[in-house]
């Protein structure tokens, strides 16, 4: 009985075949007793051409279309043919066959495209890892799963390639010969995904141009709690008669009404009594593991990096390094069965970097933290979250300057999760006369727990800010009005996206979009967004080299030519574009 394992690229096979003990290579493989690797050089096939459907279809016409395959059909590219025949020679050897292609849908279509159309019906085990070091291929090979449960991965990569290549081939060519100026040779592109992705960054652009900022109020208070004290800055909470829909004080008369009235009261100094004062203790849970799009957001917060760019680094960290698990995940937990290695990675991190070994030793490797959780990680579709692998031998200077800065994050972001929750004291003060009720709230910090695994300077949270230490006191005590007043603001436009908050418009797609139904269908249950978190980074890309959109200083907006596609596009059929 022999088994043939088909992996993705040759480097792919090298280590599998390595992880099997095999070392002898002949014909375009690695053989062995009963065992035979092989692999592929990523798609050997791909959808036929429109011409293939047809003659009519050769030519670039509105007349001919569209263009819908019955059958589809799909092709081997030149210059994988032979790369094809030696493993179509191997499939009729073999007695099973093992799909070693990466952990990921794309990995599923690659393999399965070249069993079906070799015919090959013979039965499939599923080798699926996540971190391609040897550990990882030896616990991957004992822990091979029945073929049939990832065959649905290959049926959505199918139904995704189709739909792409209906709607991109069809209205690319509706478009391109109703309106481009010289036919093919400049086309109009649309993309199911690409092209939504292009019309938020162009709606955005004009909300931006059509803005009317809308002055209004905010009045603040400075209160002294004591003698001793420093005034503390407080804000008025708005009654619901003072604002408008939006939430608002936008009434000037009402604003100098409020501070006039404050200002007489605060004259004696036992008009405004503390209405609040609490102190409790509060915890923050490290923020979970990173998945590619949250990763891909704090590398284009903190380093300016473009999503592709994020994703090439994670590439040549997973593959190349071995230093990190599978990147193009959607996942943000952890295998339990991987917090049993938590010692063993956390001692490779100190190996290849002493300077981080100081912030492993304050790891509690003894209690399990929340992000090891296994009905989480087959609720995410059964990929973790991005994490260091155990790889010791390797010295972390070897990185490029920017491959340390996504490793660092991805590094730090595993260490906290075993530095305990950060405790502190939160305080809620209110002082009040009358109906006029002033907030403010302060912490004091007990324990750092996780905050502990980053520098000083920076913090894992973007959304944390700084607040005051307030002075004890008591509720009834009075309080000395110091000033108030009433600080004049305006509405600001709402930002250009960066590649940071266009992930995230991508992401959360729902909100975008004015249709209730229709937001609640993109929402869902698994909040799907558009594209994923795989395919984002290259639809942008695809916008960059196609000159629809561009940077300005580190935000993105839209070209001439991207303006003119979406406006075409909302002209000719608004269903396109609409969000």
């Amino acid at each position: 009985m022999t088994t043939l394992y088909l992996c993705e690229k040759p480097s792919q096979a090298k280590e599998v075949a390595e992880a099997l003990g095999l070392s002898r290579k002949s014909d375009g493989a690695y053989m062995g007793d009963g065992v035979i690797v092989t692999n592929a050089v990523g798609h050997l096939l791909e959808h036929a051409n429109p011409g293939s459907y047809g003659a009519q279809f050769l030519k670039w016409t509105l007349d001919s279309l569209p263009c819908i395959p019955d059958p589809w059909q799909i092709l081997l590219k030149p210059e994988t043919v032979e790369q094809y025949k030696t493993i179509e020679r191997l499939l009729k050897t073999a007695d099973s066959i093992v799909i070693a292609t990466d952990a990921d849908r794309e990995g599923e279509v690659i393999a399965r495209n070249i069993l079906e159309y070799a015919n090959c019906k013979k039965p499939i085990q599923r080798l699926w890892v996540q971190e391609t070091t040897p550990s990882g291929y030896k616990k991957g090979i004992a822990k091979m799963k029945d073929g049939k449960v990832y065959e649905s991965l290959y049926y959505s990569g199918v139904g995704r390639g189709r739909a792409d290549w209906l709607s991109g081939m069809n209205i690319t060519r509706a478009l391109t010969t109703s309106f481009s100026v010289g036919g093919e040779g400049n086309v109009l592109h649309f993309g199911r995904v690409q092209t939504p992705t292009l019309a938020l960054i162009v709606f955005r652009e004009r909300a931006i141009a059509n803005f009317k900022p809308i002055d209004h109020y905010s009045i603040k208070g400075e209160f002294s709690l004591n003698r001793d004290s420093l005034p503390i800055k407080m804000t008025l909470q708005l009654l619901d008669e003072w604002i408008d829909a939006s939430g608002r004080l936008v009434d000037k008369t009402i604003a100098d009404k409020i501070v006039s009235e404050c200002h007489a009261a605060g004259e004696s100094t036992t008009t405004f009594k503390v209405l609040k004062y609490e102190t409790k203790e509060e915890s923050e849970p490290p923020p979970l593991p990173y998945y590619l799009g949250s990763l891909q957001k704090d590398c284009a917060k903190q380093f300016g990096m473009r999503p592709d760019k994020v994703l090439e680094i994670c590439q040549s960290l997973y593959d190349t390094h071995k230093l990190i698990s599978y990147p193009r995940t959607e996942g943000e937990y952890i295998p339990t069965q991987i917090f049993e290695e938590s010692t063993l990675r956390l001692n490779a991190l100190k190996a290849i970097d002493p300077s981080i070994a100081s912030i492993c030793e304050l790891a509690d490797t003894k209690n399990v933290p929340r992000a090891f959780n296994d009905k989480l990680v087959e609720k995410g579709g059964g990929h973790f979250a991005i994490i260091p692998t155990d790889k010791a031998n390797f010295n972390v200077s070897n990185l490029s300057a920017n491959e340390l800065q996504v490793y660092d994050l991805i590094r730090r972001r595993y260490i906290a999760q075993f530095l305990g929750y950060y405790v502190f004291d939160k305080t809620d003060l209110e002082v009040s006369y009358g109906a006029y009720v002033f907030k403010a709230s302060g912490r004091i910090p007990k324990n750092d727990g996780w905050k502990r695994a980053y520098p000083k300077a920076t913090t894992a949270d973007e959304n944390i800010e700084v607040e005051p230490t307030l002075p004890k006191t008591e509720v009834g005590e009075p309080v000395v009005l110091c000033d108030i007043k009433a600080d004049a603001l305006k509405t600001k436009p709402p930002a250009r996206y960066t590649a940071g908050s266009l992930l995230t418009a991508m992401e959360s797609i729902d909100k975008e979009i004015d249709d209730p139904r229709l937001a609640a269908i993109m929402k869902g249950k698994e909040k799907a967004g558009i594209g994923t978190n795989a395919t984002r980074a290259e639809v942008i890309k695809k916008l960059f080299d196609g000159a629809y959109i561009e940077e300005s200083k580190k935000y993105i907006v839209p070209t001439n030519k991207g303006n003119e596609l979406v406006t075409l596009l909302e002209k000719g059929c608004p269903a396109l574009v609409d969000l």
